[in-house]
């Protein structure tokens, strides 16, 4: 629920730059699957 910012953020930012995604959009992917894995862990 929470991790949908960081998947918006980093689709806008991939549209708005050319090329291969650098390290800003690979830690914005990363950071919103981290926020996934840690959502999965807390639901009973």
């Amino acid at each position: 629920m929470f991790a949908k910012p960081n998947k918006k953020a980093c689709a806008a930012y991939l549209s708005l730059t050319s090329g291969p995604p650098d390290l800003f959009a690979n830690g914005l992917l990363g950071y919103s699957l981290l926020q996934v894995a840690l959502l999965i862990r807390a639901t009973p």
